[in-house]
């Protein structure tokens, strides 16, 4: 919580300084300010809440345990996270489509025709949630996982025991648990299930290894559990949920499946559980492809595409239409982008978070605004590599030239200049 608020303030001097040096030239008071406050967030290694900040306080409860249970993915399958949140299946006017699907032919697989409205169909009474936590596909052993998770709070109460500090070891399954009595919804388990069937459908010389995981609440610790449900069919979940349970839904016991990893894989490797709170260090020359494929990851990704393009013209403003921003994140980092995510990512999240603007009759088109481009000028130092930092000395050139650049485009842009 400490860095989030030193973030707002970075937020609201960067919005002062660019405020007022449209129109004069120096305000070396607020640029020593900004100045420090950078040096004070970037001199820190980034963690989950971290690059959580882009995304405001007003995150679902819901999608905080998705993103949750992808990032621990990452750290558990040694793979980045994609498909963060999408639906398995989804309706197209009359015909059926599965982003899970897509995603793996921008992979370079190559799917044959799947009843996704069969599919669709047979899913409706026993998965009613229809949306997958992650997809991790590894290319070397050809195998592509499906995930599906929830938080320690929402799985059933009633014979929960937690063994972190012994933990529990079965004679049927050597590999200690840290959670016994696990009880999740039947809708949540049938929803990987349901992803499992797509999959193997349009992939059938794929191993598709679904796995479902049990993560720490949010804010709460970084202990889980990942469960292996190959076998599991839909037949074995009930078709209609029990009217007289509490919660209106029937639950499962993962007890009877097998554990294939948990935290306390990564004490014996890293003897500290808070490593899973951090990016896994994958060999990546970009270190946006390190994250998982969730809202703040998109929204730094389409930032930094508004920044080459800004780039190419930096003494005006250069708008970007929202079409073409998918495209681009889509080429640039290897990712399917469904149209109704876009539009949520950058109205809901960067347009309200001021940190990019529409310019007046251009369509539905996006441009940077000076918070924007400090915001993510910020989160590249705060990704790059030791090496890669510049000079305290250069701090006001790295960023404050950008965002005083922009701030005079945008001043003249609505004084009637034409972009």
């Amino acid at each position: 919580m400490l860095r989030e608020s030193q973030l707002q303030y970075f937020d609201k001097l960067v919005d002062a300084y660019a405020a007022v040096c449209a129109f004069i030239e120096r305000v070396e008071e607020l640029e020593t300010r900004i100045s420090q406050a950078y040096i004070e967030v970037s001199h820190t290694q980034p963690d989950f809440d971290d690059l959580s900040a882009i995304l405001g306080h007003a995150v679902p409860a819901r999608e905080q345990v998705i993103r949750k249970v992808a990032w621990t993915a990452q750290h558990a399958l040694s793979g980045r996270a994609k498909c963060v949140g999408y639906k398995v299946v989804q309706q197209a006017g009359s015909k059926y489509m599965s982003p899970l699907i897509r995603q793996l032919e921008v992979e370079g697989l190559k799917s044959r025709l799947a009843p996704l409205e069969n599919f669709s169909r047979a899913a409706n009474k026993r998965a009613p949630n229809k949306r997958l936590d992650a997809l991790v596909f590894d290319p070397k052993s050809n195998a592509v996982y499906p995930i599906k998770g929830c938080s320690l709070s929402q799985v059933r109460q009633k014979s929960l025991v937690v063994h972190r500090k012994s933990p529990h070891v079965s004679l049927f399954d050597p590999k200690p648990r840290i959670v016994t009595g696990v009880e999740v919804s039947t809708a949540s388990a049938a929803t990987l299930v349901y992803a499992t069937m797509v999959l193997k459908s349009a992939f059938p010389a794929i191993e598709v290894k679904p796995i479902y995981f049990v993560v720490d609440d949010p804010g709460a610790g970084w202990h889980y559990q990942a469960y292996s449900l190959d076998g599991l069919v839909l037949q074995r979940l009930p078709e209609k949920f029990d009217p007289l349970n509490k919660l209106g839904e029937d639950f499962l016991s993962l007890d009877t499946f097998p554990v294939v990893a948990n935290s306390l894989d990564c004490v014996r490797e890293f003897g500290d559980i808070d490593s899973l709170s951090r990016l896994p260090q994958f060999p990546m020359s970009d270190a946006l492809f390190r994250l998982p494929v969730d809202r703040a990851a998109r929204c730094y990704m389409l930032l930094n595409e508004l920044w080459k393009n800004q780039r190419k013209a930096p003494n005006r403003i250069r708008p970007m239409s929202a079409s073409a921003l998918a495209k681009q994140v889509t080429r640039g980092y290897g990712i399917y982008y469904p149209n109704d995510l876009r539009r949520h990512d950058l109205e809901d999240c960067l347009l309200r978070g001021g940190l990019i603007d529409r310019p007046a009759f251009e369509g539905n088109s996006f441009a940077l605004t000076p918070r924007g481009i400090a915001r993510l000028l910020l989160m590249k130092r705060w990704l790059a590599a030791p090496s890669d930092l510049e000079d305290d000395e250069d701090l006001r050139a790295h960023i404050l030239s950008h965002v005083q650049r922009q701030a005079e485009n945008w001043a003249a842009y609505w004084s009637g200049v034409k972009v």
